[in-house]
């Protein structure tokens, strides 16, 4: 399934999002702080700011180094769950199309392909993951994510200003 048909509007999925229906957990306080952060999807400039999703500030908006290096963090995170997912794509054919299953039967198809990811890596490295397969420091090789990138041609979402307390917590 595509990124963005994840959230996008007149979904139950959004539905469940907007009513605080989707069992995320509470709020975390970070280690020797007293500021409670809470959990959060990670997006682009495609998705709207909200308490729910975090996105990076726009080029215009970095005016201070605080802002590059949350920017570069947010981004970093965004990339290691693009990899991860764009690994379980390339090895199983399941998430090319739509999955025709119940929504709540969609976790056990991921988490069944997850445990078979590993233990073939475990079980059969040199078959299932060659060296090849796989970017290097300095070196990126073309895949099925990059020839394939979903979000191209997507529409900027701009639903208003987020609330105040949403630009804080960024």
């Amino acid at each position: 399934m595509e990124e963005f048909q994840i959230v996008e509007k007149n979904t139950i999925y959004y539905e469940k999002l907007e009513k605080n229906l989707l069992n995320i957990p509470q709020p975390n306080r970070i280690r020797n702080s007293d500021i409670n952060v809470p959990n959060v999807f990670v997006v682009d400039d495609a998705f709207p700011l909200t308490e729910n999703m975090m996105k990076p500030f726009r080029q215009a908006q970095l005016t201070s180094v605080n802002r590059k290096i949350f920017n570069y963090r947010l981004s970093r995170a965004r990339r290691i769950i693009e990899n991860a997912f764009g690994i379980l794509v390339a090895r199983f054919r399941i998430f090319h199309t739509a999955i025709n299953l119940k929504p709540e039967h969609i976790d056990s198809v991921v988490m069944a392909c997850c445990v078979l990811h590993i233990f073939l890596l475990k079980m059969v490295p040199s078959s299932y993951a060659p060296p090849e397969c796989f970017d290097r420091e300095g070196t990126n090789l073309t895949g099925y994510e990059a020839q394939n990138d979903h979000t191209n041609g997507l529409n900027r979402s701009n639903l208003g200003n987020p609330p105040r307390s949403v630009k804080e917590l960024r």
